[in-house]
């Protein structure tokens, strides 16, 4: 009889140990917001089927596009960084993160360019291709990462936020496009 109690007890200690585990697992994985998120996602897909969602299921809900970089060429890696700001900024979708800001595009380096790309190089490019029209750029972070008046003619206005680190882009594997609404301002990060 006392061997059955022994095994009963080390089974029943078994199984607190195991839900203590996994009690801990489910505290850290809520105060790393992925419980949080799971959560949402799971209400606004039962809640879509009844009614009209809350506006805080689109951030639940909604994934960016993914682009990825192919040619190490600075002109052509400059045009796509380009391309996917002018883009984003005219349609002013993706999907919404915190303060007001929407993730547009994550853009996959495949390739490194074969020069560093610095806010300058994405404002000449818009400048020369008509670009300025649609995304306005008259301050640049330059090779410092001081801001100055950008020394063509891309408008009035300061629409892009480069918020890349060392100022320029070159070895970074991901750059991220996102539309900032309260500012009205396309950010590059990487």
């Amino acid at each position: 009889m006392g061997k059955y109690r022994n095994k009963k007890g080390l089974a029943i200690e078994t199984i607190g140990i195991i839900t203590i585990g996994f009690v801990s697992l489910f505290v850290l994985l809520s105060f790393l917001g992925v419980i949080n998120l799971s959560v949402n996602r799971i209400f606004c897909s039962v809640y879509s089927t009844i009614a009209e969602p809350p506006a805080f299921c689109e951030m639940a809900t909604c994934s960016s596009e993914r682009y990825k970089i192919m040619d190490s060429d600075t002109e052509s890696f400059t045009r796509e960084i380009a391309a996917h700001a002018i883009t984003c900024y005219q349609h002013k979708a993706g999907c919404l993160q915190e303060n007001n800001v929407r993730l547009c595009y994550a853009l996959l380096a495949e390739e490194r360019p074969d020069d560093n790309i610095y806010e300058y190089n994405v404002t000449k490019l818009l400048e020369d291709e008509g670009g300025c029209d649609v995304l306005e750029n008259n301050v640049i972070v330059d090779e410092n990462g001081d801001a100055v008046i950008y020394d063509g003619n891309c408008g009035i206005h300061d629409t892009i936020e480069w918020q890349v680190r060392d100022t320029f882009i070159r070895n970074q594997p991901l750059i991220l496009i996102e539309y900032n609404e309260i500012n009205d301002t396309v950010m590059v990060k990487a």
